[in-house]
């Protein structure tokens, strides 16, 4: 379903380095638009998909140090998603605080089923 870039482990080294500031623009060209679809295809409007897009990237700048390769093909985007899929919880829960869309539009269901590990959203990482 989406297209995600293959990440060279050399890049992440250089996300972590002092001087990253050509390594971040080159990630973010590289993940933007994938994860930008991915927010997109589990319902949320391209502009609340672009505030949670760079939600991501800061919570990435954060605890990319974390990140630990198990060996497993697709270990970053495993990781990745996690990261891209809390920043979609956090995203609900501080839209919880503004006013609601109603509790039964396709949108609020699609958001709320975001916590099944089998939703369509754990799935397409999958491909």
């Amino acid at each position: 379903m989406t297209d995600f870039p293959t990440t060279n482990p050399l890049m992440l080294q250089g996300l972590l380095s002092d001087e990253n500031h050509d390594d971040w623009q080159v990630f973010v060209r590289m993940y933007q638009p994938a994860i930008l679809r991915m927010l997109c295809s589990q319902g949320l409007q391209l502009s609340d998909a672009e505030d949670c897009c760079q939600q991501v990237f800061v919570s990435l700048t954060q605890s990319l140090s974390n990140f630990a390769d198990d060996g497993q093909p697709a270990s970053f985007r495993r990781w990745l998603r996690r990261v891209v899929k809390n920043s979609m919880i956090d995203s609900i829960r501080r839209s919880a605080k503004r006013p609601k869309a109603a509790e039964n539009t396709e949108v609020w269901i699609r958001l709320t089923q975001l916590a099944d590990n089998q939703s369509s959203f754990e799935e397409a990482w999958q491909k």
